[in-house]
């Protein structure tokens, strides 16, 4: 409620006066490095202190010291395990993953479990009659993108589903030949993918603390996901530790300005605290963001496609044959339309590939 966070110290820098000056060279930095690799690996703050006086004594061979662990820390942070931080921004970087909540994800888990029969039935269908609905019409495109990216990986790839929901894209991967993990926070989603299909390796995990080691996976995927995290940089970072070096991620977003208006629907709603008119707050980004947010979680985003232009959803629900006709008949423009410059931003599907830095 104060806002205040407690950051117990890990380790002290000590000076060289009294009996400390009997500490070895190379001692501090010894200790500061197997401190700091136990924070990556355990995913923990290491907190550094020391008082300015503390060089007052040996200076020379103090700073050179010091400047061992700050280069180690340079060296983790470029590799995307470390963030370096000064205290006073501990509380507005950190302050989600010490409390390990994100007001997003706390709304959707309750809503997904809800409709994990409509999803499992809408996965289900087919999609050779994809023109009779908005949410099909939707599906196929992000499905003929990842059947592309299948194309990118290689036999033997160990591949990680993050919010695999009921099992859709993990099943293309396992009749793909891959070895495939899904994850997901939601039980009723977990347990109706484990009821079809028992020989998937499925876990209830949360995204943000993803239960597997360093570089596990070659690639990653995470279809409507994004969306759900209100700091999306949780997620990413769990993407980013948990893949290989060159490793790859096929991910979906949700554009800002979709034609069918949702997402500003969606903010000013959030903006006016209307919780009752949406099912759950949601995340949404623009081409630029989308890109910036990649780079600055370490990925090198690759490629980043609208998908879907038509307002769709919206004539859905009021004349769905319309819709359809629409949807059959435009289908070429809506391709073009979609994956066309600033465009694309009018989208209702943002699909993005990018690659561990």
């Amino acid at each position: 409620k104060t806002g205040l966070i407690g950051v117990p110290a890990s380790f002290q820098f000590r000076y060289a006066y009294g009996y400390s000056r009997w500490i070895l060279p190379r001692v501090r930095y010894w200790k500061a490095k197997k401190g700091i690799e136990r924070a990556v690996e355990r995913k923990k703050l290491f907190h550094l202190w020391l008082h300015p006086m503390n060089f007052a004594w040996k200076t020379e061979a103090l700073f050179e010291e010091f400047e061992r662990i700050l280069k180690f820390a340079a060296r983790k942070r470029k590799e995307g395990q470390l963030d370096i931080l000064p205290m006073k921004k501990i509380v507005s970087e950190t302050k989600n993953r010490i409390h390990g909540d994100d007001a997003f994800n706390e709304q959707c888990i309750p809503l997904h479990n809800q409709r994990a029969c409509f999803f499992s039935s809408d996965y289900a269908a087919e999609l050779a009659d994809y023109h009779r609905s908005a949410f099909k019409y939707g599906r196929k495109k992000i499905v003929d993108d990842f059947n592309h990216f299948m194309e990118r990986l290689n036999p033997g790839d160990r591949i990680l589903d993050v919010g695999c929901g009921t099992g859709f894209f993990m099943r293309c991967l396992k009749d793909r030949g891959f070895s495939v993990t899904g994850v997901d926070l939601s039980s009723e989603m977990v347990q109706r993918l484990k009821q079809k299909d028992p020989s998937l390796d499925v876990r209830i995990a949360d995204a943000k603390n993803l239960p597997f080691e360093n570089q596990n996976f070659d690639a990653v995927i995470s279809i409507e996901t994004l969306r759900y995290f209100r700091d999306r940089s949780l997620l990413l970072k769990e993407m980013y530790r948990v893949l290989k070096p060159k490793g790859i991620v096929f991910m979906t977003a949700a554009p800002l300005f979709s034609s069918n208006l949702y997402g500003i629907y969606n903010v000013m709603c959030q903006k006016l605290g209307l919780r009752g008119g949406v099912s759950c707050y949601q995340s949404f980004e623009t081409r630029r963001s989308l890109t910036r947010r990649l780079s600055e979680s370490h990925f090198d985003p690759l490629t980043i496609q609208g998908r879907f232009f038509g307002p769709y959803f919206m004539l859905d629900k009021v004349y769905p044959a319309l819709s359809g006709m629409l949807m059959k008949r435009l289908e070429r423009l809506d391709d073009a339309l979609s994956g066309s410059g600033a465009l694309m931003n009018f989208s209702n599907h943002f699909v993005a590939i990018a690659r561990k830095s």
